[in-house]
């Protein structure tokens, strides 16, 4: 693009949608408008009503030719899908959306610098090198990320992501932090030694993915696989889990996972979320990027427990054909709901602490609610092992053995089923490339035809770009 002349605006155009005005004003502006009332004038009243008839029908000629030169204007302009991710990273995160905000729900008060989100993607790194080819760092580098290139007619100035990012705590974020310290403490090494060969798989909603990941960071190692970037009229509301990471970072940045600690492959559940309207929502979609079956293997890993929110739930269509395969192979693969990690007996808070809320100095989250265990009974907990037997269950001395759940649980039991989606094959071999959507994680954004910049996004068609009847250039 550096070999092309920069643009210049020639007209404005008042309303949103008119392109190419500028013919039909400069047209007009070549009569003498004062002469032309004149004429007019002259020949309704000298030729009578016939002629004035025959003046009337021109007028409405030449109106109709005006407004077909203003329809094929947008002949100098085409819309073009390109990939969502793409235009954030060089037109910036909020691209075709600059004047609308992010909303944020479970706001925290606690204090937050977000001067450390420059190394919230060092933070939530994984300890272990071996499960660092495998971390996907999009959305964590994005608070800091800088606009490379300003669209046509869009403000000059830009607000990175960090300046409007808030941390956020909720009530389904503190459980799933508590479940997550509970599977942690099944876990345990010292305890448990099979766990070597397991990978766990959390796939919940964003907040509560990341809240799980902090919870059970004491014995496996959070791997997050987030691969977008918030925008304001996202498909997915990726900015939550983003500020939910913001509100854990200082629990991240303290851990002190094992060397060893297998490994916790973190996911958003909302990445598929419904999409229908590209005018109005940015598809900042994106499908599970988890290790493979045999990348796995190489680790000595050949167990998959793969978590949901609950037992009724099954793997989105983004890891149907990945499932079937690694279970054709051999690998064992269990469903664990995350309800059935539930609340049991609440520990007496400290003196003179009854918040759960931490603050970000604190590091973590202070134990003042209730403890999670599987099964929602400490006499239940160890049964975890025996509904998943890869492990002993850990019985410390003089105490009975572990009882099982009152409940039912089909996680156990659960085998993935080959289907067919719009993400997935339907066949019962992984050698298939899974299919994708048209257009998938991608935003229609209009370009200029004569020289191929991209003007702005489509959805911002009635914003700042379109109220430019021309771009000049050579």
């Amino acid at each position: 693009m550096s070999d092309q002349e920069p643009f210049e605006r020639d007209e404005h155009v008042d309303k949103p949608g008119i392109v190419g005005a500028r013919w039909w004003q400069e047209g007009l502006a070549q009569v003498d408008p004062v002469a032309r009332r004149s004429a007019l004038k002259g020949i309704l009243i000298g030729a009578g009503a016939l002629v004035g008839v025959g003046t009337v029908i021109a007028l409405a000629s030449g109106s109709s030719s005006a407004a077909q030169k203003t329809e094929g204007a947008d002949e100098d302009f085409k819309t073009d899908q390109k990939a969502a991710l793409d235009m954030q990273r060089e037109y910036g995160w909020n691209f075709g959306a600059t004047s609308d905000s992010l909303v944020f729900d479970g706001k925290s008060t606690a204090p937050f610098d977000k001067l450390h989100l420059t190394s919230l993607a060092t933070d939530l790194a994984p300890a272990s090198a071996m499960f660092a080819p495998f971390f996907v760092r999009s959305l964590l580098e994005s608070p800091t990320a800088l606009r490379k290139t300003t669209p046509a007619g869009d403000p000059d100035t830009f607000t990175p992501l960090k300046d409007v990012l808030v941390p956020i705590f909720t009530a389904a974020m503190d459980a799933a932090y508590r479940r997550g310290r509970a599977l942690a403490n099944l876990f345990d090494a010292a305890h448990h030694d099979g766990t070597k060969s397991i990978a766990v798989i959390v796939d919940l909603p964003g907040p509560e993915a990341v809240a799980f990941a902090a919870g059970a960071s004491s014995a496996l190692d959070p791997v997050f696989l987030f691969d977008n970037w918030p925008h304001p009229k996202g498909v997915v509301a990726s900015h939550l889990a983003l500020a939910a990471c913001a509100y854990y970072q200082p629990l991240f940045a303290t851990k002190s996972t094992p060397s060893n600690a297998p490994p916790l492959f973190v996911l958003d559940r909302n990445r598929l979320a419904a999409y229908a309207d590209d005018a109005k929502q940015f598809d900042n979609r994106y499908v599970a990027r988890v290790p493979s079956t045999p990348a796995l293997a190489k680790l000595g890993i050949s167990r998959i427990l793969y978590i949901t929110p609950t037992d009724a739930d099954r793997e989105l269509d983004d890891l149907n054909d990945d499932f079937v395969y690694t279970v054709r192979q051999g690998a064992q693969l269990k469903l664990l709901g995350a309800t059935v990690i539930a609340s049991g007996i609440a520990p007496t808070p400290p003196p003179g602490t009854t918040a759960i809320d931490a603050g970000a100095s604190d590091g973590g989250v202070r134990d003042t609610g209730p403890q999670y265990f599987y099964g929602g009974d400490p006499t239940t907990h160890e049964w975890f092992w025996i509904d998943y037997p890869w492990s002993t269950p850990y019985t410390p001395k003089g105490q009975k053995p572990p009882v099982e759940p009152s409940f039912s649980r089909t996680g156990p039991s659960y085998v993935p089923m080959a289907r067919p989606s719009p993400f997935s094959t339907g066949a019962l071999s992984g050698s298939l490339t899974p299919p994708r959507p048209i257009a998938f994680g991608t935003v229609p954004v209009v370009i200029a035809a004569a020289t191929g910049v991209i003007l702005g996004a489509k959805m911002s068609r009635s914003g700042s770009w379109t109220r430019s009847s021309s771009w000049g250039g050579g």
